[in-house]
């Protein structure tokens, strides 16, 4: 909680996404979400911070900087309760999307 730091074994399953991502062609929306914990300005710098984290072992692993771009949502975007424990982790994500 209250970090951007990327856990190794998220780094391992982001360096084998990269792969998939550089052989795509595509360009990717990287949007960080927290629970709605907190203050919301303080959630959405945070959510921004975990975002740009992806993007940076992304660019590291050989994803085009020009084919990414990170943004924060903060909790504007839940995919679950925010009344439960289990719902709040749901919603404390970092989505990788294709741009439109």
């Amino acid at each position: 909680p209250g970090t951007s730091a990327l856990t190794p074994a998220a780094k391992n399953v982001l360096r084998q996404v990269s792969m998939k991502l550089k052989s795509s062609g595509k360009a990717w929306a990287i949007e960080g979400h927290l629970d709605a914990l907190g203050e919301e300005s303080v959630n959405v710098l945070l959510s921004k911070k975990r975002a740009e984290a992806v993007l940076t072992l992304l660019k590291s692993s050989g994803v085009p900087a020009a084919k990414l771009n990170a943004k924060g949502l903060g909790s504007a975007k839940p995919v679950a309760s925010n009344q439960s424990k289990s719902g709040r982790a749901q919603n404390r994500r970092v989505e990788i999307i294709p741009k439109k």
